[in-house]
C-alpha cells in the first residue's frame, strides 16, 4: 500500500504573508501523483484550513492504516511558509501567528 498527504497553504492570517501560488502547486502535484497510479490513497488539503482542522484530517487519514504494516511508500508534500527554530523546522498553516 502506498499513501500520500499533500498540503497547500496560500492564505495566512498575517497581512502580507500570502503565497498565491501554493494551492495551485499542490493541485498540480495531486494530479501528477494521482496519474502515476502508484498511490492507493491520497489526502489533499488545500482549503487553507486551521491547524486543528488540518491535524484532525491527517489523524483521521492515518488512523485508517493504524493496524496495517503493509505501507510501502509514504509521500508527504507541503507548499507554504515554514519556519526554523534552532534545530526544528515547522510547517506553517493559515492561522499561524
Amino acid at each position: 500500500m502506498n499513501i500520500a498527504i499533500l498540503i497547500g497553504v496560500d492564505s495566512y492570517n498575517i497581512p502580507g504573508n500570502d503565497l498565491p501560488g501554493c494551492v495551485n502547486d499542490v493541485s498540480l502535484m495531486y494530479e501528477l501523483i494521482k496519474n502515476l497510479n502508484k498511490f492507493e490513497d491520497i489526502l489533499l488539503i488545500n482549503k487553507n484550513e486551521s491547524t486543528k482542522t488540518t491535524k484532525d484530517k491527517i489523524i483521521k487519514f492515518l488512523e485508517k492504516y493504524n493496524e496495517q504494516d503493509s505501507i510501502e511508500d509514504f509521500f508527504f508534500y507541503f507548499t507554504g511558509h515554514g519556519q526554523c527554530d534552532e534545530d526544528e523546522f515547522y510547517y506553517l498553516l493559515s492561522d499561524f501567528s
